[in-house]
């Protein structure tokens, strides 16, 4: 019988494409390996996989051939083993593979596609044509789901025959290393990329890299990273003003200097463009691959609740939120947030991108509301901003994140690790909440949510009063 841990996946195979030394070492010396734990982002795409694979066999399993379809196929071939979401056998003896996937585009999956491809056709198979399912990204619920709407069916015969060359020489190469016996574990070549496209074998790999160092400026990447590492300057102290960029600058002087850089001028002209009353708000999204009320598309973030911290000239401060009991109640939640919001005074958000965003989405679903949503917008401004350059701490590491930029300014605020404490985790709890049948369940999920996405605002007001201290 054959040593399973020679066994090559496709999930194997798209590690090695990663990190062919910290494929060897999760497979070869599990003792060695620390794996890391599913985060709530992998059980969320897991979830959305499960759930667009049962509409792709409904869709699947509802033609008149549906009988010449096999679902979870496996193909196994001197060591390589791939499992196809479907296969479909033609009258002729050949076959059709379907990968299902979640996402709302074939591009990202070729890859998968040809590897499947390659060990069908080494195991005897005569494949006719391989297919992507995917989700439509267009698609609008309108009543039922329909499957045939919301996937599409891409040929990817194509895509694949213009990487099957290097596809078949990269599994061969997988293969050999993962008959070694023995590989150098000192280092990897993720040393070149950034710190999120690292492997995950990287801290065992590369224990020598230094704390700080030149992984720890944002946006360090491409060229300019590799000449640093090919220098063999990755400490931080050996960084000097000219390596980095204008937007590296303030990070790069913080951490060499393990002082807070700062620039009092550029704090004061940020604050003082804010208009009373100052609005805090935030958004919590539930959207997921398949699409839950009427109107809503695949992957849409539509809020089902909000926290609005208000705060006025004399420093008085009311807070206000809403929570939906289900999906699609986001007119409910835009009635309840134009109660709160005064006609004028900024709207303070952190990280733009996403409240604009979500309020666009929402004035697509809700004409009525669209002038007040687009005035949302119009006021937003983002506390993030300041962060970025005018007041950089060495301890945010290169990040503005609000869970990095928090426990630094205002320690006695923090985020509890046991409850609901990010913004997939609130998802999956306000999934778990709607689909509950348990009084005491829903209630529990309930004060979760509302702590969580609270925390989220008067964690912006504490840090607006720090700006405010740091430039007094």
């Amino acid at each position: 019988m054959k040593d399973t841990t020679q066994i090559l996946t496709k999930s194997g195979f798209l590690d090695f494409l990663h990190c062919p030394t910290s494929f060897w070492l999760a497979r070869r010396r599990p003792d060695l390996y620390v794996a890391p734990a599913p985060s709530e982002f992998d059980r969320l795409l897991m979830m959305d996989g499960y759930a667009v694979e049962a509409a792709a066999r409904d869709m699947l399993g509802a033609g008149i051939d549906s009988e010449a379809f096999d679902f979870q196929f496996d193909f196994a071939s001197d060591g390589c083993l791939a499992r196809a979401d479907a296969v479909r056998r033609l009258e002729d003896g050949r076959i059709e593979i379907y990968e299902i996937k979640s996402s709302t585009s074939a591009n990202d999956h070729i890859q998968d596609a040809a590897f499947q491809r390659i060990v069908a056709e080494r195991s005897g198979h005569r494949v006719a044509a391989s297919f992507v399912v995917h989700v439509e990204k267009n698609y609008r619920l309108d009543g039922q789901l329909d499957p045939e709407a919301f996937l599409t069916i891409t040929p990817v015969d194509e895509d694949i025959e213009q990487i099957r060359h290097d596809t078949e020489t990269a599994i061969d190469r997988a293969m050999n290393t993962l008959a070694a016996t023995d590989v150098d574990l000192d280092g990897c070549d993720c040393v070149y990329k950034s710190k999120a496209q690292r492997c995950s074998g990287f801290d065992q790999l590369n224990p020598e890299v230094p704390d700080p160092s030149v992984y720890d400026l944002p946006r360090m990447h491409g060229a300019r990273l590799a000449a640093l590492v090919d220098d063999g300057r990755l400490d931080i102290e050996d960084v000097v003003e000219e390596d980095v960029t204008a937007s590296q600058l303030p990070v790069l002087r913080a951490l060499r200097s393990g002082e807070c850089i700062v620039d009092a001028k550029a704090i004061r002209k940020f604050l003082g463009e804010l208009e009373f009353p100052l609005h805090f708000y935030d958004y919590e999204t539930a959207g997921g691959a398949i699409p839950q009320a009427e109107g809503h598309g695949p992957h849409q973030q539509i809020p089902t609740q909000f926290s609005c911290h208000v705060v006025h000239e004399d420093g008085s401060t009311q807070h206000h939120e809403f929570l939906a009991h289900g999906h699609g109640q986001e007119a409910q939640l835009v009635e309840a947030l134009k109660a709160c919001v005064a006609s004028s005074g900024s709207m303070i958000v952190w990280n733009e991108t996403f409240e604009k965003a979500c309020n666009r989405r929402m004035a697509a679903l809700l004409p009525q509301h669209e002038e007040f949503l687009f005035s949302l917008n119009e006021r937003t401004v983002d506390l993030m901003k300041p962060f970025k350059a005018h007041y950089v701490h060495p301890d945010f590491r290169g990040s503005t994140s609000i869970k990095r930029v928090l426990p630094v300014l205002c320690p006695e605020l923090s985020y509890d690790e046991e409850a609901v404490h990010d913004g997939t985790g609130a998802i999956l709890a306000f999934r778990e909440m709607v689909e509950s049948t348990s009084h005491e369940q829903v209630t529990e999920l309930r004060r979760q949510l509302l702590g969580y996405c609270r925390l989220d605002t008067e964690a912006m007001v504490a840090i607006y009063r720090k700006l405010c201290d740091a430039v007094a």
